[in-house]
């Protein structure tokens, strides 16, 4: 049985972790439209071996409602998927920034299939990175 729910641990919340993010010598991104994922390993051993946190930039949606309503569904299919992300043994940690990139709004179904090949795509990548 998975475990589909997403307790403060699992969230991102670190200024220094997600300053890091953005520093291009030590995070890693690819984009899977509409989404971008940036991450970074975690230099000390977190409380979970994912740390997530979610973007949708204010220049492209003024109004906060749509903001909102985007980074919960953003939010929505990474709960229902993040198991995929655990199914790999690794000792290491790493910090996960999801970043809307697109102008308009998506429909659920379309952010949560981008949202799973994300993470099946960071799990290649992973592998390849060892």
């Amino acid at each position: 049985m998975h475990d589909f729910s997403f307790p403060a641990t699992e969230r991102l919340k670190s200024r220094k972790t997600i300053s890091s993010l953005f520093q291009k010598e030590k995070s890693k991104s690819f984009a899977v439209y509409p989404i971008r994922l940036v991450w970074v390993d975690l230099p000390f051993a977190a409380s979970a071996k994912v740390q997530s946190a979610f973007s949708v930039p204010k220049r492209s949606f003024r109004k906060a409602t749509r903001r909102n309503t985007i980074r919960r569904r953003m939010r929505e299919a990474y709960r229902l998927h993040k198991h995929l992300l655990y199914s790999g043994e690794t000792s290491k940690s790493y910090g996960f920034m999801w970043i809307y990139t697109s102008r308009e709004e998506m429909p659920y179904s379309t952010i949560e299939r981008c949202v799973r090949s994300a993470i099946e795509k960071w799990l290649i990548e992973s592998q390849r990175d060892k």
